[in-house]
Formats: structure tokens, C-alpha cells, sequence
């Protein structure tokens, strides 16, 4: 994804500036179709600690950006909620965002010890 920001940018339908409402719409792909997922810019904060911090994903320290929270957010209103969210594999990950094709391999299925030794 860091190669190629142009795909989370797309995710944000209405573009990337911050909403003045505070509605964003996300698309994700589910099963190979797009989903429009609505959400507010209203974060779970840490109001024990401190209630300027977020309690997931964090805004960029730099830039202060808070795109990467408002997928979080999204993505957990698609799962149902953000513990159910939590985990998974990288693969569904980047299935999701892009909505491309993933193939994952598992190097003990691509090549074994035998034929390890026979090709050294």
C-alpha cells in the first residue's frame, strides 16, 4: 500500500480532504464487490489516561492525518464491532482495500528440505 497510496485514497469516496460534517463513505470490496461504508469522525478516546489519545489506530504524529483511524473505524462497522475486527490475515486485509486478487504461499508448500538439499 505504500507503494501505491492512489489505492487508499480511492477508498475515500468524497475524496481526501477532512469532511466538515464529519461523514466519511470508505469503500471496501467484500466478496469482490464494492461496499460503501458510512461512518462519523466521532473515535473512542482513553478517558481514564488521557482523552486526547485514540484507543486503536493513532492519528500520524507528524502530520496529525487520522485516514488510518477512519478505516479502523469503518472496518469494524463492516466485521460488527473492534474486537471482532481484531486479527486476521494480510492477505483478507489487502483483499478488502484493493479489491484485487490475493494469492498466498507458504514456503514449506512451494519447497521442501529434500528439495532444498538437491538444489545446492
Amino acid at each position: 500500500m505504500a507503494e501505491f497510496p492512489s489505492i487508499i485514497e480511492s477508498m475515500f469516496v468524497d475524496g481526501p480532504a477532512l469532511n466538515e460534517n464529519g461523514i466519511y463513505n470508505i469503500r471496501f470490496y467484500i466478496r469482490g464487490k464494492p461496499w460503501l461504508v458510512t461512518i462519523d469522525d466521532y473515535m473512542l478516546v482513553n478517558t481514564f489516561n488521557d482523552p486526547d489519545t485514540l484507543v486503536f489506530t493513532q492519528p500520524d504524529p507528524v502530520s496529525g492525518a487520522i485516514w488510518s483511524a477512519l478505516i479502523e473505524k469503518a472496518w469494524a462497522k463492516v466485521a460488527g464491532n473492534y474486537e471482532i475486527a481484531n486479527g486476521g490475515y494480510l492477505e483478507n486485509a489487502l483483499r478488502s482495500l484493493a479489491g484485487v486478487p490475493v494469492l498466498t504461499y507458504w514456503g514449506e508448500d512451494i519447497i521442501n528440505d529434500s528439495d532444498a538439499q538437491k538444489m545446492w
